[in-house]
């Protein structure tokens, strides 16, 4: 799973969770779950990754392969890359 910033505001999902009949979801990575292949920085991908490789089709100059799993090899310098 991946996050950034702690989202703000109405249309902010943080912590909201999505049930799909088979059980509940939740919408954002958990910091405590960091995946320790993070460079530093707000934005991270956390260890329940199952590296489906769409962060890396999506952003491949912010998301890398290590492993098993994706993380984030570089963090957005500007609000676009965001």
């Amino acid at each position: 799973m991946v996050s950034h910033r702690s989202p703000t505001g109405p249309e902010s999902q943080r912590g909201r969770k999505f049930s799909y009949g088979i059980g509940t979801v939740a919408a954002v990575a958990r910091p405590e779950l960091r995946h320790p292949g993070n460079v530093d920085g707000a934005w991270y991908v956390d260890e329940r990754c199952i590296d489906c490789g769409t962060c890396r089709d999506l952003a491949p100059c912010t998301f890398a392969v290590a492993g098993p799993q994706s993380v984030v090899a570089s963090q957005p310098t500007d609000p676009e890359a965001e």
